[in-house]
């Protein structure tokens, strides 16, 4: 009724009233999970799946490389999202509308290649870029175009995006990776080099002066452009493009991408832009080749400054929050990426000390000891946790240490995590099953 699918009855207005045009995307990537999984997307705690509110909005996905087949035609499902994209059209286009918008894209684009239709993606993607100023589009459009080899296309898109966004630091964070040039190019392109007054400086010192930098103070100040974008201070895409500058033109100085990348996480304005700070943290530190004294010292401080606790949206108590994970994980995610498998186990352990309550990161930790073939170890995880006074309500733990116990326990302790588990999820019918 709120997507306008059936006839509303009066009541249903006073929610509509309530909803974003963010809120109402997400309710269509909702609506549509449903019809293909029979379920809710996991918008929730991960420690306590029992009913309740949908929390966890920035973490919907629709995961159709994973779906062997589908439930509707692929016809309806593109049709469905269409309808569910008209919501970004009618909006104010604003930033969080945007994000959702494009999550829209992404899931319709995953969902034509997993029916192999790759000509379709490409035409969605093109056609969405009618509004040229969605980097995120083009970044998609880019992938699209690298999962099939066709290294050229990839070139005349980043060139395209490029055309329609000069000034867009993410775009060129992630074309200038490698590429020392394009970050040089980069920072001139925010000055009038006509002018009489601009003469020829180092481009650190250009993005010194572009971030309001102390040193840029004592230099002569070249003439900035006019109608340039305020707030370039707080994009975190501006701070990584200079930190990667830093790297690349100053090698044997550490001290000096230390320095800016600490910088960066000063100027991180939300959870996600501090994660993709620390993210570049993360792998500047991989590719120095530093010890794993300084890495865990680093972890440690990463997964302390994440914030964890967030309000509850439409709740009748100002104070009431919830715990979401979802940023520190991603954070642990990429320091894995970068350890031996060796080295894994020891800091997840590290990690769940700081974060008991963490079921993501628990079963995580599980499927890393399973691939490691460590079920004792796995098992006494399960076992702590279920002997808690706090037990998760989280189904995919109670398999998980139902199974390792028929393996590593006794009996009578399959027969306690089977109890414990329709105790504390007495809803879940397969718990009960089991």
């Amino acid at each position: 009724m709120v997507l306008g699918l059936k006839k509303p009855d009066s009541s249903i207005w006073n929610v509509t009233e309530r909803l974003t045009s963010a809120d109402l995307l997400v309710l269509w990537m909702s609506y549509i999970y449903v019809l293909e999984w029979h379920q809710l997307p996991p918008m929730y705690s991960w420690a306590n799946q029992n009913p309740g509110r949908l929390l966890a909005k920035e973490s919907i996905s629709l995961p159709w490389s994973l779906k062997s087949s589908l439930c509707s035609t692929l016809g309806h499902l593109v049709k469905l999202h269409n309808k569910a994209a008209l919501v970004w059209h009618k909006s104010l286009k604003d930033e969080e509308t945007t994000v959702y918008y494009v999550k829209l894209i992404e899931s319709q684009v995953s969902l034509l290649k997993s029916q192999n239709r790759p000509e379709d993606a490409l035409a969605t993607c093109r056609h969405v870029l009618k509004d040229s100023n969605l980097v995120d589009v083009w970044l998609l459009l880019a992938d699209l175009c690298a999962s099939v080899d066709d290294k050229d296309m990839v070139k005349r898109i980043f060139t395209e995006a490029l055309s329609a966004n000069r000034q867009s630091p993410k775009l060129q964070y992630y074309l200038s990776e490698v590429a020392l040039n394009n970050l040089q190019q980069f920072a001139l392109g925010h000055f009038d080099v006509s002018s009489r007054n601009f003469l020829p400086h180092d481009c650190c010192q250009l993005y010194s002066q572009l971030l309001k930098q102390e040193e840029a103070f004592t230099l002569r100040k070249a003439p900035l452009k006019e109608g340039l974008a305020d707030g370039l201070t707080r994009d975190v895409y501006m701070w990584l493009c200079y930190s990667l500058l830093v790297e690349l033109q100053l090698q044997d100085k550490t001290e000096d991408v230390l320095e800016v990348l600490e910088s960066s996480l000063t100027h991180a304005q939300t959870p996600s832009d501090l994660t993709l700070v620390w993210q570049h943290y993360i792998f500047y530190l991989a590719r120095r080749g530093s010890s794993l004294k300084d890495i865990q010292e680093m972890v440690m401080r990463s997964l302390i400054s994440m914030p964890v606790k967030f309000p509850v949206p439409f709740s009748s108590l100002p104070s009431a929050t919830w715990v979401d994970y979802y940023h520190s994980n991603r954070l642990v995610e990429a320091w894995l990426s970068v350890l031996s498998p060796e080295d894994s186990l020891d800091l997840m352990e590290m990690s769940l000390s700081f974060m008991p309550n963490n079921v993501q990161l628990l079963l995580r930790a599980i499927e890393l000891s399973l691939g490691q073939r460590m079920t004792r170890r796995a098992y006494s995880w399960c076992r702590y946790v279920a002997a808690q006074r706090d037990r998760p309500a989280n189904l995919a733990f109670w398999k998980l240490a139902t199974a390792l116990a028929q393996v590593e326990g006794t009996p009578r302790e399959v027969e306690n995590l089977l109890v414990a588990s329709v105790e504390t999820m007495p809803l879940a019918v397969s718990a009960w099953k089991d």
